[in-house]
């Protein structure tokens, strides 16, 4: 895991899935999408996680995913109860600025994406200096593990791109 430049307490590994296009086609095959959200498509599974408005119901997280899970739980150190997936079917779907809320998840714990598909960059702004800005390129299969810090002092956002390929981006927490 390699700590993130100007972002303290980020932490990428670039290559933490060895198949990813594999496990892209399989999640873009068996997944029912949610498509509540307006600019992407979602899936919750495990304990839920709720937000913008949005309640999903508990799933069992597919054994693909679950083997996952139980990867990062040996980067993090801490269970993982929770995979939100986002997916981004065109370029031009995106989404704002935002820090993830901590108020349900277990505190001292961690928010980890692991990126498929095609390569997008996940922009970072500091909360009390808007005009510090940092890009952090995520290609199909990286890992980025984002401590309770970041989302303290740092938003983050996924701009659109609009010639970037379809891209999924699965999120790990652990829930209260």
């Amino acid at each position: 895991m390699t700590p993130q430049p100007h972002i303290e307490g980020a932490g990428l590994d670039e290559a933490f899935v060895s198949e990813p296009s594999s496990l892209f086609e399989l999640l873009q095959r068996a997944i029912t999408w949610d498509t509540r959200m307006r600019a992407r498509l979602t899936a919750s599974f495990g304990a839920p996680y709720n937000y913008s408005g949005i309640t999903y119901p508990p799933v069992p997280m597919p054994p693909e995913l679950e083997a996952l899970a139980r990867r990062i739980e040996d980067v993090v150190q801490h269970r993982i109860t929770n995979s939100l997936i986002n997916f981004y079917p065109e370029g031009s779907s995106s989404m704002g600025f935002h820090s993830d809320a901590y108020a349900h998840l277990q505190p001292g714990t961690t928010v980890s994406i692991v990126s498929l598909g095609g390569p997008r960059t996940l922009r970072f702004r500091r909360k009390e200096a808007k005009e510090h800005v940092v890009d952090v390129p995520l290609r199909s299969g990286s890992l980025l593990v984002m401590q309770q810090r970041v989302q303290d002092e740092w938003m983050h956002a996924l701009p659109p791109e609009p010639e970037a390929p379809q891209r999924m981006s699965l999120t790990f927490r652990h829930i209260l």
